[in-house]
């Protein structure tokens, strides 16, 4: 039984100094995130309340699903994801005879859910979305330039653009065809698409038209911010695959390991089943493992440019 925990130590210690050495190596970036929302929270007190007065639908779980096409509530994501956590500490009490894991087991699903949801709407939804705005300002820009009206540069790019994009800029053109005014729309356009750079532009254009400036050039520089930002950032992007690759394989070592051994070996089963020191062991393997994930998992300085 002591062999089999001491054969084990080397793979938590090396998943307890991958995560140390994530942590370490991007504290600067942690640090920058904490001030960088500092920040946000700073300008969105002094400009938000006058320009995005309403605030719309809120960028939370229930208006994730539906922008991802589940129309459905949070009460029923959350009861249905309870039951699999219930399934879940079940088989650990079945299988594992581990209470701790059953309870931890639910906790960490619930948490990991989430997670899971963010990244889909992240990737279905927000980057599919940041890939067309670029092209769109562009398009806008040169259409306003012709036209000379806000409203016709919309019916002239709505053609061209896809979803989710083309939904929102259709209601966008049909509500002020209604007659409802052109800079409510704006701002109701800016928070469906919960797109920063569309924010930046409708912003931008607001303000604009309040100072007298000239539309055309907000269009232009909004568009190549833009374009300048995603080039940094895909170069970013591409410099860090090697390092998600490396940490996805350290991570999937740790629990293939510990299953294996549970598989094969007796002893080591009757260990990690029968007795608190193998059970806890389990326990904090779970954590570790979905500690580092979470982390690897989080948003970036790439994706955050």
């Amino acid at each position: 039984m002591k062999l089999i925990i001491l054969t084990l130590i080397p793979s938590i210690l090396v998943a307890l100094t991958i995560a140390a050495i994530y942590i370490h190596k991007n504290k600067e970036m942690f640090t920058a995130r904490f001030k960088r929302l500092q920040e946000e929270l700073e300008s969105a007190a002094l400009t938000r309340d006058t320009l995005f007065a309403n605030t719309g639908a809120p960028k939370n779980a229930e208006f994730k699903l539906y922008r991802l096409g589940y129309n459905v509530s949070y009460r029923y994501f959350l009861t249905l994801n309870s039951l699999i956590g219930l399934l879940l500490a079940t088989a650990s009490v079945a299988i594992l005879n581990n209470p701790k894991l059953a309870v931890l087991s639910i906790a960490v699903w619930m948490l990991l859910i989430h997670k899971l949801l963010d990244m889909a709407y992240e990737k279905k939804i927000k980057e599919p979305m940041a890939e067309q705005v670029e092209i769109t300002l562009q398009l806008l820009a040169e259409a306003y330039e012709a036209k000379k009206d806000l409203l016709e540069a919309f019916v002239e790019v709505f053609p061209t653009t896809r979803y989710p994009l083309r939904n929102e800029m259709e209601l966008l053109i049909k509500d002020n065809n209604l007659g409802k005014d052109i800079n409510a729309c704006l701002i109701e356009f800016a928070e469906k698409l919960d797109n920063r750079d569309i924010e930046s532009f409708v912003r931008g254009i607001i303000l604009s038209a309040h100072y007298g400036t000239d539309t055309y050039e907000v269009l232009k520089q909004t568009a190549e911010i833009v374009r300048e930002r995603r080039e940094l950032k895909e170069e970013l992007i591409n410099e860090t695959k090697g390092k998600n690759i490396t940490i996805m394989i350290f991570l999937l070592a740790v629990p293939v390991a510990l299953f294996y051994l549970i598989a094969t070996s007796a002893s080591a089963r009757s260990m990690f089943t029968n007795t608190h020191q193998g059970q806890n062991l389990i326990c904090m393997v779970l954590i570790v493992e979905f500690i580092c994930w979470y982390f690897s998992k989080t948003r970036g300085v790439s994706e955050k440019l």
